[in-house]
């Protein structure tokens, strides 16, 4: 699927199902945030689900069914607790059903600072994994749910962080294929706040160039020969995605199709980078 222009996202998150094939995980992100909605989006691929729950379009919070998604599991792997500190917390969690954070807290292993930036980087890291779906469906619904709404990732980041680390490389090709023939402009204010975006190494690059001049993807490798071209196509995607640019690519943009559920699989990548 094409790269989504303005005009459509309203009319992505009024979809109430459809194939991440058709339309990415990325612009799901960016709907729900520009249109500021309020709701739960469901992420499915076999065997794994995934629930993001959104609250005025920021990310809130997710569940999954995959165990080192935990926030105990999470601990664990960075570090944070041994095994043995692990089981013993989880234990008395669960026997006097508090959330793991509380006993932690309470035995002084983390400060309440410390805990809710744990938090925020487990949050930040199961959101990620979303980009390295290369298939799978999803549902959208205005259900309400319960979440602690304080944490919060921003989007923008997220998006950027995402597409440059982990998005399948087709889906970035499949992105950027409208955009090759058009000369690619800035937009003279960013749509993005400048506290929801931090842009370094080759996003920042490409930006520092087009400022002074809109180019066509080729002239953009030229301009910039020590950027491998794959990282190229990622930053354009990315930029696109966050409408950096001001132009749109020939004959418009596509609608975004209602689809059924399609064909899930079952891989899996690691997920890292994110600063939330």
């Amino acid at each position: 699927m094409a790269i989504a222009a303005a005009d459509k996202w309203e009319q992505i998150t009024l979809l109430d199902e459809g194939n991440l094939a058709e339309v990415p995980y990325a612009l799901l992100l960016l709907a729900f945030s520009r249109v500021g909605r309020t709701g739960v989006l469901e992420l499915h691929r076999k065997p794994v689900e995934k629930r993001i729950v959104f609250a005025g379009g920021v990310p809130v919070d997710c569940r999954s069914n995959l165990v080192h998604e935990t926030f105990g599991r999470f601990l664990v792997g960075t570090g944070k607790l041994s095994e043995e500190e692990f089981r013993v917390a989880l234990g008395e969690s669960l026997a006097r059903e508090v959330p793991l954070g509380e006993v932690l807290l309470e035995r002084g292993g983390l400060d309440a600072g410390e805990l809710y930036k744990l938090l925020q980087q487990c949050l930040a890291r199961k959101l990620l994994d979303g980009f390295t779906w290369r298939e799978g469906t999803f549902r959208l619904s205005d259900e309400a749910a319960t979440a602690d709404s304080t944490l919060k990732v921003k989007v923008p980041q997220l998006i950027l962080t995402g597409v440059l680390k982990l998005t399948p490389l087709e889906e970035v090709t499949r992105g950027i294929r409208p955009l090759f023939a058009e000369a690619l402009a800035l937009h003279d204010s960013s749509l993005v706040g400048e506290d929801e975006l931090q842009v370094r190494g080759p996003a920042a690059d490409v930006m520092a160039v087009l400022r002074a001049k809109a180019l066509r993807m080729d002239e953009l490798a030229v301009r910039l020969p020590q950027m491998p071209a794959n990282d190229l196509g990622r930053v354009v995607y990315a930029l696109s995605n966050e409408q950096f640019f001001a132009e749109n690519p020939a004959g418009g943009f596509p609608d975004v199709p209602q689809l059924g559920p399609g064909l899930p699989d079952e891989g899996r990548a690691a997920v890292t980078g994110y600063r939330p």
